[in-house]
């Protein structure tokens, strides 16, 4: 649907660093690490809604059937048309942008452009102690913080996508 001739937007932004050296000559020692990654990729959603006439109760399926007209006498099956849920559907669908879709004139295609948006930051952290020649004590921390999107929102603007923060912590002596 980008009638742009551009690709989807995608980048991805890698960057850390780590240091480490002696505290102590011989004896202590540490090294820490940071690493970030930001990574947003575009996508194209395909999305089926109903036509404004299938909202307004006109249902045209050509062929044999014909035009349903759900306001009216032609009404097979004897429902009537609500106001409210007219309103319902114009308020949480947008119309169909394509003119394609599995049931043309009653429901088509809308299709948007959206980024899908990833987080991390992870540090690493180590602290070794020469006790004896034979002898080491040594700690680690690990920490991740990530914000991640495992899907796209239904429609521009809702901001309904699957998200999914995470945190992870990990810490351990080792003699």
């Amino acid at each position: 649907f980008d009638q742009s001739g551009k690709a989807d937007p995608q980048q991805r932004r890698q960057f850390g660093g780590s240091i480490g050296g002696p505290i102590a000559k011989d004896k202590l020692f540490f090294f820490f690490n940071y690493e970030g990654d930001r990574f947003d990729q575009g996508a194209t959603i395909t999305r089926t809604v109903p036509t404004a006439n299938a909202r307004l109760g006109i249902f045209n399926f050509g062929g044999a059937i014909g035009t349903v007209d759900a306001r009216g006498g032609n009404n097979p099956l004897g429902a009537p048309v609500l106001p409210a849920a007219t309103a319902f559907l114009n308020n949480v669908y947008p119309l169909p942008n394509t003119g394609t879709g599995p049931l043309p004139g009653i429901f088509e295609n809308f299709v948007f452009g959206t980024q899908v948006n990833d987080k991390q930051n992870s540090i690493a952290s180590r602290i070794d102690y020469r006790i004896t020649e034979n002898h080491n004590l040594s700690f680690t921390f690990n920490h991740n913080r990530g914000d991640f999107e495992f899907c796209c929102e239904t429609f521009p603007g809702l901001d309904d996508s699957i998200k999914s923060p995470q945190k992870t912590y990990l810490g351990a002596f080792n003699l």
